[in-house]
């Protein structure tokens, strides 16, 4: 599914047991930076960003370096990438998270694949 809302690209459901782990760094108002590790599951992702479900507290805007893994049962470095971002707006559900580098790529890629799995176990 697809989905189109007020954003500038498309997403598409990530499917099922996408996670993520995502380093939060966040500044405390001070000269110094407090980082730390979430993880959760991928409710959406597209070139521009992704929806993370997780019911942890994430601040926002906070700078954030993340690994998506598409394939989580095989945990294979082929349909797995490494992104960075920004968290941009909290969710009951997570937390958005916009794209700042992502190899476009291998997002195609992960997603193809990640398709053609969901598709065979349906089949």
């Amino acid at each position: 599914m697809v989905l189109l809302d007020r954003r500038k690209s498309i997403r598409t459901k990530a499917g099922k047991d996408t996670r993520a782990s995502v380093n939060i760094f966040n500044s405390n108002g001070y000269d110094s930076q407090q980082s730390y590790l979430i993880r959760g599951y991928v409710e959406n992702i597209g070139p521009g960003g992704m929806l993370l479900k997780t019911h942890e507290f994430i601040p926002v805007p906070a700078k954030a370096d993340m690994i998506i893994n598409f394939d989580s049962k095989h945990n294979s470095s082929e349909y797995s990438l490494n992104a960075s971002g920004e968290t941009v707006r909290i969710t009951d559900d997570g937390v958005g998270i916009k794209f700042t580098s992502i190899d476009l790529a291998k997002l195609q890629k992960c997603i193809i694949h990640k398709i053609n799995q969901d598709i065979t176990l349906i089949i």
